[in-house]
């Protein structure tokens, strides 16, 4: 028997009334925006969920003087990677790296000077630029190893989750409506930022 939200689905979002209002950055590549849009990845068993992490960035200083952020799931994370020495410096490929205070908190670092301390506005924006770098790696693995399915994607989303169709790699873009059809039928989505190559300007 057909599952009413999937019957719904085909009804409703056939053709292309399910488009309707979407922003269609996926056949139109020229066009300078950043949307939200949701993913599936399979497992051997059911759907992987992909949930949100969070990482902790620490300003690093190498034994040479070079200063450079990490990207840690937390202390405890650093401590360990330090440790085996797969921290290194990008300079000098050195591994004798040392936290150092931020300069809110910091009083006094030796042999550096108050004055040559980096500003906020510098930090902010070293981290976003390693967030929007970050943001394309995972864009880029998305595009290789998922298919594109634009739209349809709540709807296929339900063919392969009531076993209508074989389970794969999918991604899309969703409606506020879909996504609460989705939760609905206990299947759960990643939505990650879209960045276009080179504009990092959000979507209207």
């Amino acid at each position: 028997m057909e599952n009413n939200h999937l019957k719904k689905c085909n009804d409703q979002y056939d053709g292309q009334e399910i488009g309707k209002g979407l922003p269609e950055f996926f056949s139109d590549r020229s066009r300078k925006r950043r949307c939200f849009h949701p993913l599936y990845r399979q497992s051997e068993s059911e759907y992987e969920v992909w949930t949100p992490f969070i990482m902790i960035v620490f300003d690093l200083q190498c034994s040479c003087g070079y200063l450079f952020e990490g990207w840690f799931e937390n202390r405890e994370d650093f401590d360990r990677q330090s440790s085996e020495g797969l921290v290194r410096c990008p300079a000098c490929s050195g591994d004798e790296i040392t936290k150092i205070l931020s300069p809110v908190s910091s009083l006094s670092l030796p042999g550096r000077q108050r004055g040559q301390q980096p500003s906020q506005n510098l930090i902010a924006e070293q981290v976003n630029t390693a967030m929007v770098e970050l943001l394309h790696s995972v864009q880029h693995f998305v595009q290789e190893h998922f298919e594109n399915v634009g739209a349809d994607f709540t709807k296929e989303s339900l063919k392969m989750h009531y076993g209508v169709e074989e389970q794969r790699n999918i991604y899309g873009v969703t409606t506020p409506e879909q996504d609460k059809i989705l939760k609905e039928e206990g299947i759960e989505v990643l939505k990650i930022p879209y960045i276009d190559e080179g504009n990092d300007s959000d979507c209207n």
